[in-house]
């Protein structure tokens, strides 16, 4: 027994059918040669990404690298800090209207938050 579309093509004229594979067949060739650009376009961005991804992870390791020199910068200005400010005591100095005293209170805070942010931002690798 044939099958309703076996008696549809074997009505239709042979021309018809013709150009009925013709189009089948040029439909399935334009979507092979999207796939193609598509695949090549994708291989791209994929090696682009790679190369960021390589370039990101290098950047990251050297900040992590400077975590330790960012703490003892920041420990050995807060020890200066404690000795000046010791000192100035002992002399009867108040410093805390000198402008020294805002400067090292806005470094040492912000050279301890920006030393966290790296610390989170450089702990794991980016896949």
């Amino acid at each position: 027994m044939k099958s309703n579309i076996e008696k549809v093509y074997s009505k239709l004229p042979k021309t018809e059918l013709a150009k009925v594979e013709l189009g089948s067949l040029k439909n399935l060739e334009n979507g092979v040669k999207a796939a193609k650009k598509e695949i090549e376009y994708l291989l791209k961005e994929e090696n682009k990404l790679e190369e960021f991804i390589r370039a990101a992870n290098k950047h990251r390791a050297g900040l992590k690298g400077r975590i330790g020199q960012s703490e003892s910068l920041y420990k050995a200005i807060v020890s200066d800090y404690n000795d000046f400010k010791s000192k100035a005591k002992e002399l009867g100095i108040a410093i805390g209207s000198m402008p020294i005293e805002k400067e090292f209170n806005k470094a040492s805070s912000e050279l301890k938050s920006v030393t966290k942010t790296i610390e989170s931002l450089t702990k794991n690798p980016i896949a």
